[in-house]
């Protein structure tokens, strides 16, 4: 089966998932225990879904080299959490102790649940240059894309991915082709965390 992107007259384009429930239900914040649990926001769970070697790891490798030498990496906390089985990339061996937690889960219910109760945003991490089979006049759909549709999670994506589903993502953090766009995308994605984790606190 192949979930057909929004360039296809006759696209497919799934707003529901196995094992997801109401976003607004209290069950997502249910640990495997069935004990309650309180999103962590004393960190920002970035995450990645698919393979690492078809996503475009250079990007997060760069910007951590910038990131780990300044303030922000005290204040404001992120990890990334790689969903999917693979090698990671070369790039991201140096950070992978301190910032990547990676899942491998074989069981499609399981995989789904642990996506919607851990991440609080979705990296794309596809760009036309190594990806082009994602983008307009092509027809694979992005699975990351579904994911932040799905459970209703900001996602970081290039700009020509963010124009041919902005139907179903209106609010994407969009970057352009060079690594400074990326880089200001991921400050104006923590930005947005850090408003919605002070948000919750008033709650």
């Amino acid at each position: 089966a192949m979930w057909l992107n929004p360039h296809h007259e006759r696209h497919f384009f799934p707003n529901a998932l196995p094992a997801q429930t109401n976003p607004d239900d209290s069950s997502l914040l249910l640990t495997d225990n069935g004990q309650q649990r309180t999103p962590n926001r004393t960190e920002h769970n970035l995450c990645v879904v698919g393979s690492p070697n078809r996503r475009e790891y250079d990007l997060v490798a760069d910007y951590l080299e910038q990131y780990n030498n300044t303030e922000q990496s005290t204040t404001a906390r992120i990890r990334f959490y790689q969903f999917g089985w693979g090698r990671m990339p070369a790039c991201m061996l140096p950070w992978i102790t301190q910032y990547v937690v990676i899942y491998g889960i074989a069981d499609y219910q399981e995989y789904q649940q642990k996506i919607a109760t851990t991440c609080h945003a979705i990296l794309s991490l596809i760009v036309p240059t190594t990806h082009s089979e994602y983008f307009k006049g092509e027809k694979k759909l992005s699975g990351s894309i579904v994911q932040a549709a799905a459970n209703r999670l900001p996602i970081v994506l290039h700009t020509d991915l963010a124009k041919l589903y902005e139907r179903y993502i209106p609010d994407a953090i969009t970057h352009g082709d060079n690594q400074e766009s990326f880089n200001d995308a991921i400050k104006r994605l923590i930005d947005r965390l850090e408003t919605q984790k002070k948000q919750e606190s008033m709650l």
